[in-house]
């Protein structure tokens, strides 16, 4: 994937986690409601980008070395 199709990858992925920060409690509820129902990293990823420390934080400012291994730490293996 290109430069110009990640930056707009991000730059959509900055947008839908906005929206879940500014509709506040219904978001937060939404986010956990996707991943009790679905278990997956992407769906840990935005409850970790919802806590209260993380408001300011952007997702091109993350170390995604850091990122990938908490997630492969705390999403149970999925049988397949």
């Amino acid at each position: 994937m290109d430069e110009v199709r990640i930056a707009r990858l991000i730059e959509r992925l900055e947008a839908h986690l906005d929206g879940l920060r500014v509709a506040r409690a219904d978001g937060l509820r939404i986010a956990k409601e996707r991943y009790s129902e679905f278990p997956e990293a992407g769906e840990l990823f935005v409850l970790r980008m919802l806590e209260p420390s993380a408001t300011r934080t952007r997702v091109s400012d993350l170390d995604l070395a850091k990122v990938r291994a908490f997630l492969a730490a705390h999403v149970e293996k999925q049988e397949p």
